[in-house]
């Protein structure tokens, strides 16, 4: 990982060659532009150096004794400490063998000798910039591991707190409402109607708050649970929720059609179910007092997508209402009119959001509701 310091400097410079006035050539070019310069005369001395504290840009050359650059370069690129530090070659020799040989070894570019001090300023400044700039990547990625890793973190405590709510909260609920329940059945004759009232209130309280925790927690886990998504089959999810929901159908009067044959798509079906619960609840509820649901169950099949709808005869909602209705906790009517917890079009959201598709609906007051989720096609 490149440090914060070479982030902030114009670039540190190491000057590899045997040859003194070379030495002095290159950092009397390279000082009047603000580099950090250091130079040394051979190549072990070079990777001693690099090792110890890593440059920007390593400036070598390649005919030297003892080691020549090619070596040392294939040195610094075997070193993980070191392998990512451009080196540019410096050289008399100046045939396309020993420009391969150079790139061969690892470099980043090639400077033949005698120099041109335009060429020389031009592939520093060039190779330093690509530097900076994977500088900046790698300080980036290494942010986004850290936020990746404090995510991680945050789900695991998240998981953690579902587990626990859905054992520490919803036992305690339960006892309440059976509690309740007993009190009802063998003491409610000894109250008077308002002790009555009262011990009612605290069942049906206890009983919206069990319905409110399942929902939260319903909805945390279509958020993390991880699945497959595979070819799923609408008419098999439509029919499992009808049986899933028969009792609550038939108590309603509900009028169901269901459009024979409903296509593929492609999705996850226990995400399927639960969008389609919902949406089927959420049409049987909203009705006019007095009045039994009527639904239909269909599908439209486009090239790529399938429009799966849930069209009801209920009450209705008006245009401004429309985009409030998918967020949680939003609620249009009363519970004493209508009850539930406000978070059943969440879920269908978040289900179709995190099955590639997204959500909607189309409503008149007084004249009914298509809800629909659009699903790529398996």
């Amino acid at each position: 990982m490149t440090s914060a310091r070479n982030l902030r400097t114009t670039g540190d410079i190491l000057i590899v060659d045997d040859q003194p006035e070379n030495l002095q050539l290159l950092s009397d070019t390279l000082s009047r532009q603000s580099y950090e310069l250091r130079r040394v005369l051979s190549g072990q001395l070079a990777i001693q150096v690099a090792q110890f504290d890593p440059p920007d840009l390593i400036l070598l050359d390649i005919r030297m004794p003892d080691m020549d650059g090619y070596e040392v370069c294939r040195q610094l690129k075997a070193n993980q400490q070191t392998q990512n530090i451009p080196v540019i070659f410096l050289s008399a020799l100046d045939e396309p063998i020993d420009k391969v040989k150079a790139f061969d070894a690892g470099g980043a570019d090639y400077v033949s000798k005698p120099f041109q001090i335009p060429e020389v300023l031009a592939r520093v400044r060039h190779q330093l910039q690509i530097r900076q700039l994977q500088a900046q990547a790698e300080q980036h990625q290494q942010q986004l591991l850290e936020k990746a890793q404090a995510l991680e973190t945050a789900n695991q405590e998240l998981e953690f707190f579902s587990s626990s709510a859905s054992h520490d909260l919803t036992a305690p609920l339960r006892g309440l409402q059976s509690l309740s329940e007993v009190l009802i059945e063998d003491y409610g004759d000894r109250l008077d109607e308002l002790g009555q009232t009262y011990l009612h209130r605290i069942r049906s309280t206890a009983i919206e708050m069990d319905l409110l925790l399942k929902t939260l927690l319903d909805y945390s886990r279509m958020s993390r649970t991880e699945f497959s998504v595979g070819p799923v089959s609408l008419q098999a999810v439509v029919n499992k929720t009808l049986q899933a929901l028969r009792s609550t159908i038939e108590s309603s009067g509900a009028d169901i059609e269901v459009q024979p044959d409903l296509p593929m798509v492609t999705g996850f079906s226990l995400i399927l179910e639960r969008i389609a619960s919902n949406l089927l609840n959420n049409a049987l509820k909203y009705v006019e007092p007095g009045s039994s649901p009527r639904v239909y169950i269909g599908a439209e099949k486009h090239q790529q997508t399938v429009r799966w709808f849930f069209q009801d005869s209920g009450i209705g909602i008006s245009e401004e209402d429309q985009s409030r209705i998918f967020k949680p906790f939003e609620r249009l009517h009363g519970r004493e009119s209508y009850p539930g917890t406000g978070f059943g079009l969440a879920i269908v959201q978040r289900g179709a959001i995190r099955l590639g598709g997204r959500c909607g609906v189309n409503s008149t007051i007084a004249q009914g509701s298509r809800f629909w989720v659009e699903l790529p096609a398996s």
